[in-house]
């Protein structure tokens, strides 16, 4: 009998430990932006975690290498892509706009609403690897 689960146990922990490792990135990020009070690397990170998550589960799985690899190689080139664009254009000039005005406007509760936003990226980059996700693990890739 076919399982009811969307997904399998071997997915399951493999979305469980990108999820754990991209969030204890942003809380890395988090805790930086709180020293230089620049909250700009979240979208950085926020790419290169998708990137990392496309890997990791490349690695992690034990379906067919050539279809895995190519999740890899796919989600990790397209996430390590904007990671750069971004770091290029946007390290180096103060703190972006859009958190600025954040910053500004929620005084003295920056820092926790700060803290929810990093974790949240990080939920939205597993929310967001679920296609890489269920790629790298399928039996036909």
């Amino acid at each position: 009998m076919p399982s009811a689960s969307l997904l399998q146990p071997a997915q399951w922990q493999a979305l469980v430990v990108g999820t754990a490792l991209a969030a204890a990135a942003m809380l890395v990020l988090w805790l930086r932006q709180l020293r230089t009070k620049d909250a700009t690397a979240v979208d950085i990170a926020w790419a290169a975690n998708l990137a990392g998550l496309a890997i990791l589960y490349a690695v992690l799985s034990e379906a067919p290498a050539g279809g895995r690899w190519l999740v890899a190689l796919c989600g990790g080139a397209w996430g390590l892509r904007l990671a750069w664009h971004l770091w290029r254009h946007r390290v180096g000039k103060g703190e972006d706009g859009r958190y600025a005005a954040l910053r500004a406007s929620w005084g003295e509760s920056a820092h926790s609403k700060f803290l929810v936003f990093f974790l949240a990226q990080a939920l939205l980059d597993a929310l967001l690897s679920l296609p890489f996700l269920l790629a790298a693990f399928h039996a036909g890739a």
